[in-house]
């Protein structure tokens, strides 16, 4: 279950080489699920994005390769719905105060 200081972030991704690629996977498996061949759905405190920022800043070469962090509010995160084989996400929890 996500944290009140950790926020959805979609990560979708094009690097060319398949090295970069494969270690760019395997360093965004640790933080998120994949949901598409070359897009990750991460729950990051602000914390973590940097650290994921700080690993994948030194595994891409900016000239030919791209990422792209989409951040989304908690309401638009509940809203968002998949269909077919991707993963299942975990379900915010709603404070009524």
């Amino acid at each position: 279950m996500p944290s009140r200081r950790e926020a959805l972030f979609v990560v979708a991704y094009d690097v060319v080489s398949d090295r970069r690629r494969n270690l760019l996977r395997k360093t965004l498996m640790r933080y998120g699920n994949p949901v598409q061949y070359s897009v990750f759905e991460c729950w990051l405190t602000p914390e973590r994005l940097a650290a994921l920022q700080t690993e994948v800043r030194h595994l891409l070469l900016p000239a030919v390769d791209s990422i792209m962090y989409v951040e989304f509010c908690k309401g638009c995160a509940r809203a968002t719905r998949n269909l077919g084989v991707a993963p299942n996400r975990p379900v915010l929890p709603c404070y009524v105060f």
